[in-house]
């Protein structure tokens, strides 16, 4: 987590060729709803969060952006992530440019519940869930009264790693037993990000991504609404749903958070 966070300190003044970079400072309140399929235990909470996002921008050519997130006491543990994009753009047409890219995304959970759930004494978890992403797709951008428009659909295959345990004490002189989690797979992958400028102060994004294989799905969808101040200071807010349906365990986060953003023009 300190890796990232140095890198989002860094980033806008590392990459000077860059046209626009952009830094945001979020908090908000998260979700997590926990599920161990082979015992049936669910845990449900919410908490207060932080997270640091970076992005910079090479005009018309490439982009890319990170985000990072931090829970310290949600489920009797803690909830740390990041994600990362990157997309290159190749000229198709005079509305419409290929893109190729690829995304990673990272998730980190650790609970230990020590008498805190009915009928167990002890029940503890430490999952990490890494995805890897490379996809291709076709970015159409157009204008219809001031307003612009951007789509951008795609398909791609994802690596999804999970490493980790789950390990349960139930009440009474039950042993305890812990049971290994981890679980790599490959994915199919497609998904649609959508954009809208109805002003030069305004934006609104909606991203949505769905990873499948047999029973084993992960479904992540994304909202974010930017309205600036001047042209460097404005205001956010993010919604993130991630939804892991794998076949030990179950895993929803999702988590919506409102912060300041600003925007540099390196060139």
């Amino acid at each position: 987590m300190k890796k990232i966070l140095m890198l989002l300190f860094i980033m806008p003044v590392s990459v000077c060729a860059a046209d626009i970079a952009v830094i945001g400072f979020y908090g908000g309140r998260i979700k997590d709803d926990f599920v161990y399929k082979t015992k049936g235990t669910t845990l449900e909470d919410k908490d207060n969060f932080n997270g640091i996002y970076a992005q910079y921008i090479k005009g018309e050519k490439f982009q890319g952006n990170i985000f990072a997130y931090k829970a310290d006491d949600i489920n009797y543990g803690e909830l740390s992530g990041w994600h990362f994009n990157f997309d290159h753009y190749f000229p198709a047409g005079e509305k419409t440019k290929y893109a190729a890219g690829l995304a990673a995304e990272n998730i980190n959970v650790e609970i230990n519940a020590i008498n805190k759930i009915p009928g167990l004494a002890v029940f503890k978890a430490d999952k990490k869930v890494n995805l890897y992403l490379l996809r291709g797709g076709l970015n159409y951008k157009t204008e219809w009264r001031s307003i612009e428009f951007s789509a951008m659909p795609y398909a791609g295959a994802v690596i999804s790693d999970l490493d980790g345990y789950v390990g349960v004490d139930p009440a009474g002189p039950a042993p305890y037993i812990k049971t290994d989690i981890s679980q790599k797979s490959g994915y199919f992958a497609a998904g649609a990000n959508l954009s809208i400028r109805p002003a030069r102060f305004a934006e609104a994004q909606f991203k949505y991504g769905e990873y499948f294989r047999h029973e084993n799905k992960i479904r992540n969808a994304n909202f974010t609404l930017n309205l600036f101040l001047s042209r460097s200071l404005g205001l956010s807010y993010r919604y993130k749903k991630v939804n892991l349906d794998l076949e030990k365990v179950k895993n929803e986060i999702s988590y919506h958070m409102f912060g300041l953003i600003f925007a540099f023009k390196l060139q």
